[in-house]
């Protein structure tokens, strides 16, 4: 098991804690990832250049506090936008026409109710 820095200021440490994030390394092009139960597809999306990414992490949200795509071929950061429901934070209509993005890392930061 790892270990992880914790702040000493309660504070501090309570605001670290709200917050839980989840990055899982994903195919846009391919339509897989490394943790398919966690991050997966929308099924519709194989035939066309538009991808539909949900997340789900297991917990119902309260409130998204960041969601993005990173691009790690070139280190870049994706802007799109992401809605939630339930468990489930989704990234609609993704354009995987115009660049190469079978090797990226879906980030997500949220808090749980």
């Amino acid at each position: 098991m790892s270990t992880s820095f914790e702040a000493k200021d309660t504070l501090v440490r309570g605001a670290q804690l709200e917050v839980q994030s989840l990055m899982v390394k994903a195919d846009l092009e391919a339509l897989t990832s490394d943790h398919p139960a966690v991050v997966f597809f929308d099924a519709s999306d194989v035939a066309g250049t538009d991808a539909t990414v949900s997340v789900d992490v297991k917990e119902e949200i309260d409130k998204v506090v960041m969601a993005k795509i990173h691009d790690n071929s070139d280190h870049s950061v994706r802007p799109e936008v992401a809605t939630f429901s339930g468990s489930v934070i989704t990234f609609a209509n993704i354009d995987t026409s115009a660049v190469d993005l079978s090797d990226c890392t879906v980030e997500v930061h949220y808090k749980v109710k």
